[in-house]
Protein backbone atom coordinates (compact mmCIF):
# COMPACT_ATOMS: atom_id res chain seq x y z
CA UNK A 1 0.00 0.00 0.00
CA UNK A 2 1.41 3.19 -0.77
CA UNK A 3 0.42 6.67 0.94
CA UNK A 4 1.55 9.92 -0.10
CA UNK A 5 4.19 8.70 -1.77
CA UNK A 6 5.79 6.51 0.95
CA UNK A 7 5.25 2.38 0.99
CA UNK A 8 2.89 1.82 3.89
CA UNK A 9 2.86 -2.08 3.54
CA UNK A 10 3.99 -4.37 1.27
CA UNK A 11 3.39 -8.16 0.78
CA UNK A 12 4.42 -10.69 -1.68
CA UNK A 13 2.66 -14.07 -2.19
CA UNK A 14 5.30 -16.36 -2.80
CA UNK A 15 4.98 -19.75 -4.70
CA UNK A 16 8.94 -20.92 -4.51
CA UNK A 17 11.89 -22.48 -2.28
CA UNK A 18 12.54 -20.79 0.64
CA UNK A 19 15.01 -18.43 -1.37
CA UNK A 20 12.18 -16.57 -2.92
CA UNK A 21 10.14 -16.23 0.28
CA UNK A 22 13.46 -14.94 2.00
CA UNK A 23 13.99 -12.61 -0.22
CA UNK A 24 10.42 -11.29 0.04
CA UNK A 25 10.04 -11.39 3.15
CA UNK A 26 13.72 -9.09 3.02
CA UNK A 27 12.30 -6.71 0.30
CA UNK A 28 8.96 -6.14 2.44
CA UNK A 29 10.63 -5.35 5.23
CA UNK A 30 12.82 -3.08 3.30
CA UNK A 31 10.23 -1.12 1.51
CA UNK A 32 8.13 -0.49 4.35
CA UNK A 33 8.53 2.94 5.25
CA UNK A 34 10.49 3.89 2.03
CA UNK A 35 9.45 6.68 -0.45
CA UNK A 36 7.72 5.14 -3.91
CA UNK A 37 10.89 6.57 -5.76
CA UNK A 38 13.24 4.42 -3.72
CA UNK A 39 10.85 1.17 -4.52
CA UNK A 40 11.41 1.88 -7.92
CA UNK A 41 15.10 1.43 -8.16
CA UNK A 42 15.20 -1.68 -6.76
CA UNK A 43 16.44 -4.95 -9.06
CA UNK A 44 16.69 -8.22 -8.33
CA UNK A 45 20.92 -8.20 -8.54
CA UNK A 46 20.59 -5.54 -5.61
CA UNK A 47 18.03 -7.30 -3.94
CA UNK A 48 20.44 -10.91 -4.11
CA UNK A 49 23.24 -9.22 -2.73
CA UNK A 50 21.25 -7.05 0.31
CA UNK A 51 19.23 -10.11 1.27
CA UNK A 52 22.34 -12.22 1.29
CA UNK A 53 20.73 -14.70 -0.96
CA UNK A 54 22.76 -17.71 -2.79
CA UNK A 55 24.04 -17.59 -5.97
CA UNK A 56 21.14 -20.33 -7.09
CA UNK A 57 18.49 -17.67 -5.83
CA UNK A 58 19.44 -15.16 -8.57
CA UNK A 59 16.51 -16.48 -10.74
CA UNK A 60 14.41 -15.86 -6.93
CA UNK A 61 15.53 -12.21 -6.33
CA UNK A 62 14.76 -11.60 -11.23
CA UNK A 63 10.30 -12.81 -9.79
CA UNK A 64 10.47 -10.60 -6.78
CA UNK A 65 11.74 -8.07 -9.06
CA UNK A 66 9.37 -8.53 -11.56
CA UNK A 67 6.46 -8.79 -9.25
CA UNK A 68 7.71 -5.49 -7.69
CA UNK A 69 7.45 -3.56 -10.79
CA UNK A 70 4.30 -5.23 -11.61
CA UNK A 71 3.10 -3.65 -8.51
CA UNK A 72 4.01 -0.83 -8.76
CA UNK A 73 2.68 -0.17 -12.25
CA UNK A 74 -0.82 -0.96 -11.39
CA UNK A 75 -0.51 1.77 -7.92
CA UNK A 76 -1.85 4.67 -8.85
CA UNK A 77 0.05 7.02 -7.16
CA UNK A 78 3.29 5.18 -8.97
CA UNK A 79 1.60 5.82 -12.47
CA UNK A 80 0.47 9.31 -11.18
CA UNK A 81 4.09 10.07 -10.37
CA UNK A 82 4.13 10.48 -6.07
CA UNK A 83 5.53 13.67 -5.47
CA UNK A 84 8.43 14.26 -2.99
CA UNK A 85 6.72 17.12 -1.22
CA UNK A 86 4.70 15.16 1.74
Amino acid sequence: MIDRGTVREARFEVFGGPEAMQGAAWLAEWLTGRRLAAAQTVTGRWLAESAALSDEARTAALSIEDALRSALAASPEAINGASDEY
